[in-house]
């Protein structure tokens, strides 16, 4: 925009909003375009970070050589528990009582009121 111009949207604006209310409206617009440069100049900064990080993540060398497949199966297997008895009877040092009736649970008020 020429000087012209600025003069003239300076006149129209002038003519439209008056003399009272120019210097507000001139203040917000230019808050607006602070905001605007500052949250553009943050995007801006971001997105050089983020690229820098990915350029030096694919510079870096890996630090250990990446597992083969067959060593990656040798670390994977697991061994089997042995199976020591194939019976389905309690060991012998276990009692099981049958004929046992199973306790009530209840509070000492309880027992009292029902005794």
């Amino acid at each position: 925009m020429g000087p012209l111009e600025i003069l003239l949207v300076i006149i129209l604006a002038l003519l439209i909003f008056g003399p009272d209310k120019l210097p507000e409206i001139a203040s917000k617009m230019g808050n607006v375009y602070r905001n605007l440069t500052k949250a553009t100049n943050e995007l801006t900064k971001t997105i050089n970070t983020e690229i820098s990080l990915e350029k030096e993540l694919k510079v870096k060398p890996a630090t250990e050589p990446p597992q083969t497949e067959s060593q990656s199966k040798e670390n994977a297997k697991i061994e089997p528990l042995p199976i020591t008895s194939q019976s389905t009877e309690p060991p012998e040092n276990i009692t099981i009582e049958e004929d046992k009736e199973p306790e009530t649970v209840g509070t000492e008020s309880d027992k009292e009121s029902n005794g």
